[in-house]
């Protein structure tokens, strides 16, 4: 064994982890970012765009 491998009880296996949350409580919470990236981007490939025209 390596000394560097972890021992083999190791507690950041997902085996011990308890989820907080579900699928869906992430989903709600996480369409609020989504929506402004969505409309970053959106506003990104415009100013692109415009400088590629400018050009």
């Amino acid at each position: 064994m390596d000394a560097r491998e972890p021992p083999g009880d190791n507690w950041n296996c997902p085996q011990h982890l308890t989820p907080r949350f579900t699928e869906d409580e992430l989903r709600g919470a996480l369409r609020p970012f989504e929506e402004r990236l969505d409309q970053l981007e959106a506003e990104n490939r415009r100013l692109r765009a415009e400088l590629a025209a400018r050009a």
